[in-house]
């Protein structure tokens, strides 16, 4: 062989070699990347860790969750959720049997408005039932052969098909990129192999099928992440987890790739770390001494409680009502409404309200487009919960929704809501 084509070959060896090479890394470095994505830069390796099944909630209503078993004690349970959260949940007391459900009020068209549980039973919603070890390997390979398998929505109208397989194929693709990650952490490298393929193909036919602008897997996952934390940021928002898990929550949001969230994240971030600061300093009076106060200093208290307040929307479509007094069991009481107890101080609540209506801090208040679907659910602000109260007060309209999932927050008119507020306030004024 000339000695020219030699050294051709050679050269081509060695650069085959290199390309080979990279190819091999990269699904390698790609998995690294995701298993950073899935679990927080604060959460210790899952190596080791038992991967666990329970459920939450009454009996035969249960919700099941998954996830690494990252401490466990006799009282508690903290787990990496499938969603990518530190969570910790409670051991039943000894002798403590699972909550029973005494009635279930549905709606006409037969879906779930609320549980009845037995008077003497906490829901337990937040405790762990039925605690049982699980085989991760085998739930890879369950991935691989597709299950759980696709569920029949024939009965459907064909949008609501064509929403439901969309947002199945998200899932298997996340699922698929998960599974992955976390089998490449325990060695499991055939296997996280084989599940890193079936992600990418997956987001391929995903992207062919519906037509969406071409994103790289990466990018997708990461934007698909934040939006899970929000999700989890909302719900457990209205739900009563402390200020600071959700902080942290957020938190974690600005702490992935850069992504569309970020910016709500950073602001939520920032009233969050305001409202914790508030709560350090604030001094709870005693319950007797409320009404004895006065009217400027109960206007400051009920406005303080605002943040607390968890009224939740009641019909879909629709919106959440925060003056709206939740109907209790017979011969109990209603804990105070802050926004309501705010109305009921009148006029002189007024100055406040309007001083507050262009104010970002969350409340717990949990608005929604569909119960069930995490598209456009907000808690509503401080300024969204003022004009609600402005408005019962002074009975004038000084908020249309664009949407039925606006509030002035979301679609920009909080600041034009105040100036409204205002002239009317200053008119009335001898």
């Amino acid at each position: 062989m000339p000695a020219h084509r030699s050294a051709q070959t050679l050269v081509f060896a060695l650069a085959l070699g290199v390309a080979t090479t990279a190819l091999a890394a990269e699904p390698t470095e790609q998995m690294r990347r995701w298993g950073q994505l899935f679990r927080p830069a604060s959460v210790p390796s899952i190596v080791g860790k038992g991967w666990i099944e329970f459920e939450t909630g009454p009996d035969d209503y249960g919700l099941t969750h998954r996830g690494w078993r990252m401490d466990d004690d006799a009282e508690q349970l903290q787990i990496l959720t499938w969603e990518g959260e530190l969570q910790r949940f409670r051991k039943p007391k000894p002798g403590v049997t699972r909550p029973e459900v005494e009635k279930v009020e549905r709606d006409p068209n037969g879906k779930i408005v609320s549980l009845k549980i037995r008077h003497d039973q906490d829901p337990g919603f937040m405790t762990a039932w039925d605690i049982e070890e699980c085989d991760f390997t085998e739930m890879c390979e369950h991935q691989l052969k597709g299950w759980p398998p696709a569920i029949d929505v024939s009965f459907l109208n064909r949008a609501d098909q064509f929403a439901y397989d969309k947002k199945d194929a998200i899932r298997s693709l996340v699922d698929s990129a998960k599974y992955a990650a976390y089998a490449f952490d325990l060695g499991e490298i055939e296997v996280a192999n084989q599940l890193h393929k079936l992600a990418r193909d997956q987001h391929k036919a995903y992207i062919e099928k519906y037509r969406e602008a071409e994103q790289d897997l990466d990018q997708f996952l990461v934007e698909h992440q934040a939006r899970e934390l929000r999700t989890s940021a909302i719900r457990r928002g209205c739900a009563g987890i402390s200020r600071g898990e959700l902080l942290a929550l957020w938190q974690q949001i600005l702490s992935l790739p850069k992504n569309k969230l970020q910016p709500e994240a950073d602001q939520m971030a920032t009233s969050y770390q305001r409202l914790i600061e508030e709560d350090i300093d604030w001094e709870e009076p005693r319950g007797d001494e409320i009404e004895s106060m006065p009217v400027d200093q109960q206007v400051a208290y009920w406005m303080h409680h605002l943040r607390d307040h968890n009224a939740r929307q009641q019909t879909e479509p629709g919106m959440c009502n925060v003056l709206l007094v939740p109907t209790v069991p017979e011969g109990e009481t209603a804990p105070p409404n802050p926004a309501d107890e705010l109305r009921k101080l009148g006029t002189a609540a007024i100055p406040v309200l309007i001083e507050h209506m262009d104010d970002t801090r969350p409340t717990r208040c949990f608005g929604y487009w569909r119960i069930a679907s995490d598209d456009d659910i907000h808690l509503l602000t401080y300024g969204d919960c003022c004009v609600q109260i402005f408005e019962a007060i002074a009975n004038k309209r000084i908020y249309r929704r664009k949407t039925t999932t606006s509030y002035p927050s979301t679609d920009g008119q909080a600041a034009d809501c105040k100036a409204k507020a205002a002239a009317w306030w200053q008119e009335q004024q001898p």
